[in-house]
C-alpha cells in the first residue's frame, strides 16, 4: 500500500536526522584529527555532573579531568585528555558514561574502569592539528562505521519513495458509472452508460 511505503519512507528520514546528528556530527568534527603519543600528567575530579536516564529523572558520577601531556613535532603540549570525540563538548570532563544509571555508585564505577585503562607511559591518542585543547584517547565513530549507519536507512527511503510512486501510478483510476433507461420502441429499450469522460455506449436488450 502507498501509504505504508509513506510511513516508512518517514520514519527513515527521521532515522536518518538522529543518526546525523549523534553519529555523523562527531565523526565529521574528529576526521582531521592526527595520531600522536599522550602520556597521563594528572587527574583531578571535579564536581559530579547528570546524566539523562529517562525524561524526568536523572543520574550522576563523577568528573574526571585527565590532563595529558602528547607530542607536536619536537614540541611537548599539555591539554585536556577526552575519551572519545563524543566527550569534547563536556568542559573538563574527560569520560561520559554511555549507560548512565540511577546508581551513583554503577556510573562512578565505570568512570573508575576509564582511568584505570590508562596506560602509565606514552600512549596512542588523536590530537586536532588546529586546536591543541582537543585531544582524543581513540574515535569511536570511524568512517566505515558512519557510511555502514547511513547506508541502510537511505536504502529504506529510497526503496520506499520508489514503492509509493509505483502503486500511485499502477493504481487503478476510478470512474463513475451511472445508467439510465430510455423508453424506445415497442419490445426493446435503450439503457445509456455514462461514465466520467461523458461518452456514452447504447446497450439493448429484448425485453
Amino acid at each position: 500500500m502507498p501509504w505504508v511505503s509513506c510511513a516508512v519512507a518517514v520514519l527513515s528520514l527521521i532515522l536518518l536526522i538522529v543518526i546525523g546528528v549523534t553519529q555523523v556530527r562527531p565523526y565529521d568534527q574528529s576526521q582531521h584529527f592526527q595520531k600522536t603519543e599522550c602520556k597521563v600528567h594528572t587527574i583531578t575530579y571535579n564536581s559530579s555532573r547528570t546524566c539523562d536516564i529517562s525524561p524526568g529523572s536523572l543520574g550522576s558520577y563523577n568528573c574526571i579531568e585527565v590532563t595529558v601531556v602528547f607530542k607536536d613535532m619536537e614540541d611537548d603540549l599539555q591539554s585536556t585528555l577526552y575519551d572519545t570525540e563524543k566527550e569534547l563538548h563536556e568542559a573538563k570532563c574527560s569520560f561520559i558514561p554511555r549507560i548512565c544509571s540511577i546508581e551513583t555508585a554503577e556510573n562512578n564505577h565505570l568512570v573508575d574502569i576509564f582511568e584505570k585503562s590508562l596506560a602509565p607511559d606514552y600512549f596512542p591518542c588523536l590530537r586536532d592539528p588546529k586546536d591543541n585543547s582537543r585531544v582524543i584517547r581513540r574515535r569511536e565513530v570511524t568512517h566505515s562505521r558512519a557510511i555502514h549507519m547511513l547506508l541502510w536507512p537511505t536504502f529504506l527511503l529510497v526503496i520506499s519513495i520508489v514503492i509509493a510512486v509505483w502503486g500511485m501510478v499502477k493504481a487503478p483510476r476510478r470512474t463513475n458509472i451511472s445508467y439510465i433507461e430510455v423508453p424506445e420502441k415497442r419490445g426493446r429499450r435503450s439503457i445509456y452508460k455514462l461514465n466520467s469522460q461523458e461518452d456514452r455506449e447504447v446497450l439493448t436488450e429484448e425485453q
